[in-house]
């Protein structure tokens, strides 16, 4: 019979210090399916205000205008040795681990010295060195991700070579700790994902080993029902699909990296997020719709500010072949993405983020009134965008009018109203000021007891 794997992740502020490093140490050995072990940089410590990626970044930054880096290097390579050095105190104080690990600290300088190193590359140090140094406390094998996460050499993300990679190379180790983060083109250089991509890393690696759960260890309970920060009362999502997070991530909830599921859902890996604070708790499972045993009809509430629409006024638009085709197109040479396209017989709006308006305001409504001959062309910034998920609402009559019910009772005048085709959410436009103030009716009218 085929003992079942775990795959875990921890991010930086479960690595913070030493104290952290020996808990999660400690929690990895306490189940034995706990056999992949994908690590963050360190985070933020109560000493330390400072993340270590963004000491790195100002390593490379200081070395690429020939100024001091040796001092940047130095301040960005002493949490590793803080936590070495309790790590070894753990161990009886027979500076074990600190020997070997200053090895793997004097390559990483040494090489900065020697080597011309690019921005991705010291962004990946931390996650490097904080894999090197776990791997070595618990006694297991280090596996690089440069040697097993590909990128292409335009530097996306290459699923399937990195699959196989991953696939062939973990076959080899019964257990191992991977650093997350980032991963190599062909040519050898050194890629990162976005923020939060050691996420996707444990995600591919849970893929990869088959595992049974994908564990990933964090600084919060599980996901919330809306953010805690507007809605002290938000509850705990027990189980939430891997469509309702990518929605809920979309759209502003960040406890998951959103792009981290399809790796998930690719091998059929539940995702569970734990705190490693609070070990009693238990999290979120984000899973397929099928392995779901409760079906509520909403699971979460998230938006974003800082968005503005667009409004075309023109008449006959609806009979004028190809107007929305020259529209977008006008917006993709502009470089602005789309969040959505609300219209009517004689009128069209798009809604985009602001920041991307900004810098091409005057320009872009040239260009809008040069291809597309509009009467009337109007740019509204000030707009939020709030999205009501649950896979339960395609089964439920009447979601929308409660939803716009609460919404008229607490005042807020909704200026767009969309609902997608799979009835998976409902996605609400309100000016940034009625934001907050529309999140709590919301959530009152479908979570309150």
């Amino acid at each position: 019979m085929v003992e079942p794997v775990y795959t875990c992740k921890f991010g930086g502020s479960s690595l913070a210090t030493g104290e952290r490093v020996a808990r999660v140490a400690e929690l990895i050995k306490s189940d034995p399916r706990r056999r992949y072990v994908v690590v963050s940089a360190p985070g933020k410590a109560p000493q330390r205000q400072t993340k270590v990626t963004d000491l790195l970044y100002a390593v490379h930054e200081n070395k690429r205008l020939g100024l001091d880096y040796q001092t940047a290097n130095k301040e960005a390579l002493r949490p590793f040795e803080e936590i070495a050095y309790h790590l070894d105190e753990i161990l009886g104080g027979l500076g074990l681990v600190e020997v070997e690990y200053e090895n793997v600290l004097r390559a990483h300088t040494q090489l900065l010295q020697e080597q011309e190193v690019s921005r991705d590359f010291l962004a990946s140090r931390g996650e490097y060195l904080m894999a090197r140094l776990l791997a070595i406390y618990l006694g297991w094998p280090f596996v690089d991700a440069e040697d097993i996460v590909r990128f292409t050499s335009q530097g996306v993300f290459d699923s399937e070579l990195t699959h196989r990679l991953m696939s062939e190379a973990l076959a080899k180790y019964p257990k191992a700790v991977i650093p997350g983060f980032y991963g190599s083109t062909p040519e050898g250089y050194i890629k990162t994902f976005s923020r939060g991509g050691s996420d996707l890393t444990g995600a591919i690696v849970a893929r990869a080993t088959n595992s049974v759960l994908y564990e990933n260890w964090t600084d919060v309970d599980g996901m919330m029902s809306a953010d805690p920060r507007i809605v002290p009362d938000a509850k705990p999502i027990s189980q939430v699909t891997y469509r309702e997070l990518r929605e809920l991530s979309y759209m502003g909830a960040s406890v998951f990296h959103e792009e981290a599921v399809t790796p998930a859902r690719l091998g059929e890996v539940p995702i569970q997020i734990r705190n490693t604070f609070n070990t009693e708790a238990l999290g979120t499972v984000i899973m397929h719709e099928s392995q779901r045993i409760a079906h509520p009809v909403v699971v979460g509430v998230a938006g974003h500010k800082g968005f503005c629409t667009i409004n075309l006024r023109k008449m006959g638009m609806n009979e004028e072949r190809g107007f929305l085709r020259r529209f977008l197109s006008v917006l993709e040479d502009e470089g602005l993405n789309v969040e959505h396209v609300p219209g009517g017989i004689d009128t069209l709006s798009v809604i985009v983020p602001s920041e991307q308006v900004h810098t091409c305001e005057t320009h872009l409504e040239q260009e809008i009134r040069l291809y597309c001959h509009p009467d009337e062309v109007v740019i509204d910034h000030g707009l939020a965008l709030i999205a009501t998920v649950g896979h339960g609402m395609k089964d439920t009559v009447g979601v929308a009018a409660r939803l716009t019910g609460a919404l008229a009772r607490d005042g807020v005048n909704i200026k767009m109203l969309n609902q997608g085709a799979s009835e998976l959410s409902i996605i609400v436009g309100v000016v940034e000021d009625d934001y907050e103030r529309a999140i709590r009716a919301i959530h009152q009218e479908f979570f309150s007891a």
